[in-house]
């Protein structure tokens, strides 16, 4: 019982915030089960560390009316949560779950800022959705 309450107590230790740009537009999947809707959205970013590329997946569920807004190829992300990390046969796989929404930053950038970018136009605050 005492090994339980341990592993509880610190659970809260494995808390990290990483960003990086997202490696593709997020994706979303949607469902029901036992007469209940669910939607979780996926996406994956990309942050360097000390010369080395991490990529890092994350996935969250969300409410139905979630469109994930700025969380498109490019755009940089802050993300807060736990992480966990596999080894795959090649590589080891590293996730994060957030905490909750609010735990996804979308920092700007991406598709949109890159061709203003790329035009010569320069992105202000007002262009970013929230």
């Amino acid at each position: 019982m005492a090994e339980n309450n341990t592993a509880k107590k610190y659970d809260d230790l494995n808390s990290v915030t990483l960003g990086g740009r997202l490696t593709g537009d997020a994706e979303f999947k949607t469902g029901e089960k036992d007469g209940r809707k669910w939607k979780i959205v996926r996406f994956s970013f990309a942050c360097n560390a000390k010369g080395e590329t991490m990529f890092i997946n994350c996935s969250l569920p969300v409410p139905e009316s979630y469109q994930g807004k700025g969380l498109v190829k490019g755009a940089r992300v802050a993300v807060a949560g736990s992480l966990k990390v596999t080894m795959g046969e090649k590589r080891p796989f590293v996730d994060i779950t957030p905490n909750n929404l609010d735990s996804i930053m979308v920092l700007g950038g991406g598709a949109a800022a890159a061709k203003a970018e790329e035009a010569g136009e320069a992105t202000t605050d007002q262009d970013i959705p929230f």
